[in-house]
């Protein structure tokens, strides 16, 4: 019987972590109402309406599919060893991040 090697929580990942975590909250400002009725995002939308929205795509699925990365990676290095849980895979991981986000949006 062999024993899996754990792999730990790295510097790296913390410095993606921390990337990650301000490229949502970028995405959180740019989308946020300043006012009743307007939010930053529209002053570029005023000026390029298709390539605004084509922007705002890329972006949202750029921060799932890195989130989902990022909580995969967390779960099977830190969650699963700490609560002796399975390790789970990308999908796995893109639907717990969805679901989360859908619950606390």
């Amino acid at each position: 019987m062999t024993k899996e090697k754990s792999q730990k929580i790295t510097l790296i990942f913390n410095i993606v972590l921390f990337i990650y975590i301000g490229c949502a909250f970028l995405a959180e400002y740019l989308f946020k109402p300043e006012t009743s009725d307007s939010v930053p995002w529209e002053r570029l939308f005023k000026n390029s309406p298709v390539l605004s929205i084509t922007l705002a795509l890329i972006f949202a699925v750029i921060l799932i599919l890195a989130g989902s990365q990022l909580l995969k990676i967390f779960w099977n290095r830190f969650i699963s060893d700490i609560m002796k849980l399975r390790k789970i895979t990308f999908q796995e991981a893109m639907a717990l991040f969805l679901i989360i986000g859908a619950i606390f949006s």
